[in-house]
């Protein structure tokens, strides 16, 4: 069996990490990892870090993280939600007892009765980037004898969007405020896809009781200053998503 088959598991790193470092050296001496690709994964925690890895390099890597004083474990690959195949959702009704997914007929697709959603994620993500001249030159000097512009890509909006997953088959929902259809909310709804999502977000919110919902999306709903629910990237909110879920999955043993 070749070793990407042995490669069954995950770690997720559940403590703030102050000094990345550490946890970089940890991947590069057990899994063998280079050092850039280590320091990339290790500034990513608290996550559930993207290599996977055999259940005994596992253990490994959550043994030295505990004597550093960072709680962390070993969870199965194969039995992460899958955030890729999520279903992106444009139409629902928010009901007493249930949420009722629509198609593009208006017909009910999917129907979730409410203490099935086991996770709410919310987050502000960048919507689109441009490039754009930072004011410095670079260093080195052109061939034409011109010395070049540094530029970088800056986020020139973002917005909310949020992500759900449900109890009995893990399976992940994705709602962009700018794709969904706000029918549901009858005449409180308006021109603002921003203002819909919200007052869409606290209905959700209040009907799944039961959900695990992120530090972030809590931040969101108790209208909290916008840095704490503002992600640098989807892929950042994603991960925070997916760390909740294998917290919440712990705590109900």
């Amino acid at each position: 069996m070749d070793a990407a088959a042995n490669a069954t598991h995950r770690v997720a790193v559940f403590g703030e990490i102050g000094d990345p470092h550490p946890l970089a050296e940890i991947l590069c001496d057990v899994l063998h990892e280079n050092r850039t690709d280590a320091v990339i994964h290790a500034h990513q925690a608290p996550a559930v870090l993207i290599p996977r890895m055999t259940a005994g390099q596992a253990a490994k890597v959550v043994e030295l993280l505990n004597g550093l004083g960072v709680q962390a474990a070993a969870v199965v690959a194969a039995e992460l939600p899958n955030f890729d195949a999520a279903t992106v959702v444009h139409h629902a009704v928010l009901g007493d007892e249930k949420l009722d997914i629509l198609d593009y007929r208006g017909d009910v697709a999917e129907r979730i009765a409410w203490p099935q959603v086991a996770l709410l994620a919310i987050g502000d993500v960048p919507l689109e980037t441009a490039r754009r001249d930072t004011g410095t030159t670079q260093a080195l000097v052109t061939s034409a004898g011109r010395s070049g512009m540094s530029t970088v890509s800056v986020p020139v909006s973002a917005g909310p969007e949020m992500w759900w997953i449900t109890a009995d088959n893990d399976k992940v929902y994705r709602l962009d405020h700018r794709q969904m259809n706000y029918e549901t909310l009858g005449q409180r709804m308006t021109d603002s896809a921003t203002a819909n999502f919200r007052l869409f977000a606290a209905e959700f919110a209040s009907s799944a009781v039961s959900a695990w919902k992120t530090p972030a999306a809590r931040a969101y709903l108790d209208h909290q200053p916008a840095g704490q629910y503002t992600f640098d990237s989807p892929e950042a909110l994603q991960r925070q998503a997916l760390l909740h879920w294998v917290m919440a999955k712990q705590a109900k043993g």
